[in-house]
């Protein structure tokens, strides 16, 4: 039962609410995952987006939320002009990899002796195996034998 005269649900009545999707409206939509309204009609300039991008480390949705735009439309205004945003999210992951590289290298001073040796067999296996340390893949043919290849001419289809 509801109250007339505020439409509002009376206190032990229940009633059933059926989740919709916040249509995009000129003022703004509220976002179900942050409940913080976001932009929608307020024009961004390619500069914002860029510093946008570059401080969201490369990622659209963390942009978008810093933005306060829909990710959605963000993705298909950088989808439009790929040579200006594009090095921009390549910058802003190269920086998740050089603090991801900083974190590694302060877990193997680490005082647990675990954390340093899994710390450093990640770092031989990842960034030594130029070094030729992590894993090695054999490849051999049929029961341990020699690996036969061959080579056939391409065929024409008419």
């Amino acid at each position: 039962m509801t109250d007339d005269r505020t439409n509002t649900p009376e206190i032990g009545s229940t009633a059933i609410v059926k989740p919709t999707k916040t249509p995009m409206t000129r003022e703004g939509k509220v976002s179900l995952a942050t409940g913080r309204k976001q932009r929608s009609d307020i024009k961004v300039t390619d500069e914002e987006i860029c510093s946008a991008l570059f401080q969201g480390h490369g990622l659209v949705s963390t942009a978008a939320k810093l933005l306060s735009v829909d990710h959605r439309g963000l993705r298909v205004r950088i989808e439009k002009d790929p040579e200006r945003f594009e090095p921009i999210i390549k910058a802003g992951r190269e920086k998740v990899v050089d603090l991801a590289e900083r974190t590694l290298v302060s877990m193997m001073s680490c005082r647990d002796a675990k954390v340093r040796v899994e710390a450093a067999k990640f770092a031989l296996a990842t960034i030594g195996r130029r070094r030729g340390y992590g894993p090695k893949t054999e490849v051999t043919g049929a029961d341990g034998g020699d690996l036969v290849i061959v080579l056939r001419p391409p065929t024409r289809v008419e």
